[in-house]
């Protein structure tokens, strides 16, 4: 059976999950099979697990999801599940190719299953088909599933698509399966945001919702810069730069137990979680944090920093030196950076100086409050060094990184 998996459950009740419904957070489901596989690189996978059945019979999955539609709206109400959003990804196979038949299948289920939600809760909005951006060549099997399915008067809400600052091939070069592996520029996300609007909006004019359901640096979990520093201000410039896009951008993934196997013995081993397996922050979890804590309104943003307003006498502001990966590493086909020299790997170790003026605020004294994120607060990378990398941790050892990776005050 093709598995259901929700992003989030919330009931407004006194349940379990009453604080979810509290805090307002939107159930995200994903109807798709997607493959379990866990990539070491381009080109090689750790595990992959081809067990999965892509496809039920077309009228048994409709039933499925006709009675998985009325229980949840008996359970949570219509007014909630008009808020919910489902996604239907389009199936690939173990070289993530896509086939003529699945194509065709795919077509004519979202058709089917898109009507079943539809007819129970009309305002859920129900997308796909999750592409990889990055693949020219997945620009024809693209056309053809919007094409067929604005045929059946079934086309998405929103169009969703995942993508990675690696790229398998550089920017408008043929496709090839001798290029390096390569990265984009910095400010690829928005640039492929603005592509994706601007291409399927040419021919499928009522599209108007646009989806990153996967984003991050690399798509291996054996790369060890997800450890590094270099993440949190990579998470937060992209963040910010997607804020002029107004749209959807979701952080791929949010474990590093998601990615375990016999070869992540270790306490860190280049997953791409926010949290490591033993369930300690990583400085990605930290650049989470602090968009969390940013106001409502926002007064400028730019390179390396944003600052907003939460009331008419509070700020919050983030400040921070966002390196880049440098040129000579992005053809390097094995990314795994050098635990003894992991700034060989930036594009340059310069400082940053910035000057903030706030104008127009109310005269009156302010407390300022800082929080540091740097390799001697909250970098568990540099902390799992303090402790000789040792590979297993004890109990005491776990609570004390638990205990003290976290952002400190700044003097």
């Amino acid at each position: 059976m093709r598995r259901i998996v929700a992003g989030s459950w919330y009931h407004p009740g006194n349940g379990s999950d009453s604080h979810l419904y509290e805090v307002k957070l939107v159930p995200f489901i994903e109807l798709g099979f997607k493959p379990d596989q866990i990539s070491l690189k381009h080109g090689a996978l750790v595990f992959t697990n081809d067990n999965e059945i892509q496809f039920l019979p077309t009228d048994e999955y409709e039933r499925l999801m006709g009675t998985f539609m009325k229980h949840i709206v008996n359970r949570y109400g219509i007014e909630e599940i008009n808020r919910w959003r489902f996604e239907m990804r389009a199936p690939v196979d173990d070289d993530f190719m896509y086939s003529e038949a699945d194509i065709d299948m795919y077509i004519e289920q979202f058709a089917g299953i898109k009507k079943v939600i539809k007819n129970i809760a009309p305002k859920a909005l129900v997308g796909g088909p999750g592409f990889n951006l990055g693949k020219p060549e997945y620009l024809d099997i693209m056309n053809k599933i919007l094409y067929g399915l604005k045929e059946k008067d079934s086309s998405p809400d929103f169009f969703s698509f995942y993508s990675f600052s690696f790229s398998e091939m550089p920017p408008n070069a043929e496709p090839s399966k001798d290029q390096p592996l390569l990265l984009w520029g910095k400010d690829e996300i928005l640039k492929r945001i603005a592509w994706a609007k601007e291409f399927i909006q040419a021919n499928n004019p009522h599209i108007k919702h646009f989806f990153v359901t996967e984003w991050n640096l690399d798509f291996s979990c054996r790369n060890r810069l997800h450890d590094s520093l270099l993440k949190a201000p990579f998470i937060l410039q992209n963040c910010i730069d997607a804020i002029a896009a107004n749209e959807t951008l979701a952080y791929w993934i949010a474990s590093d137990i998601s990615a375990e196997y016999s070869d992540s013995g270790a306490i860190l081993f280049g997953g791409a979680g926010l949290i490591s397996r033993h369930g300690i922050r990583k400085p990605a979890f930290f650049a989470y944090q602090f968009l969390s804590r940013l106001g409502r309104t926002l007064l400028t943003k730019g390179n390396s920093f944003i600052v907003t307003a939460k009331s008419e006498s509070e700020y919050a502001a983030i400040v921070f030196n966002y390196k880049y990966v440098s040129n000579d590493a992005r053809l390097r086909n094995d990314f795994q950076y050098l635990s003894r020299a992991p700034a060989l790997f930036f594009e340059n170790r310069e400082k940053l100086t910035l000057s903030l003026c706030l104008s127009n605020t109310p005269p009156g004294k302010y407390k300022i409050r800082r929080h540091l994120l740097n390799a001697a607060h909250g970098s568990i990378y540099d902390a799992w060094k303090s402790l000789s990398s040792i590979q297993e941790l004890s109990a005491a050892e776990a609570a004390w990184l638990e205990r003290t990776c976290i952002p400190g005050p700044a003097r």
